[in-house]
């Protein structure tokens, strides 16, 4: 390898280096003005796994159930959910199956009883 290219290589690996090692792998946030993403609805409890940390959600807008992982429940302490409970929903269709489901939880807000 000639000085030339060897400089080249370095001052490549250098700007990798300052970039965020992730940079290339994140995904854009979602928007509210995306159209795959529709402003909050109702939803209610299907099902909810507290000791896998997941559960699906029944709305009109999402046949077939919305999958929902924990950690988008927007609550204090324990995050769980109760079948039956009605929660405001945000969701996307991500075009692949989240654990075989065409829809995929972006936050789930438990309504008041």
């Amino acid at each position: 390898m000639s000085l030339a290219s060897a400089s080249h290589v370095h001052k490549t690996a250098m700007r990798r280096c300052e970039e965020s090692p992730w940079e290339r792998f994140e995904r854009p946030k979602p928007s509210a003005n995306s159209p795959r993403i529709p402003a909050m609805v109702t939803a209610t409890v299907r099902e909810w796994r507290d000791e896998e940390g997941w559960g699906v959600l029944d709305s009109p807008e999402t046949p077939g159930g919305c999958w929902g992982h924990y950690s988008t429940l927007e609550m204090a302490g324990f995050r769980t959910l109760t079948p039956g409970q009605q929660v405001d929903l945000r969701w996307e269709a991500p075009g692949f199956k989240q654990d075989g489901y065409d829809y995929r939880a972006l936050s789930i807000v438990p309504r008041p009883a």
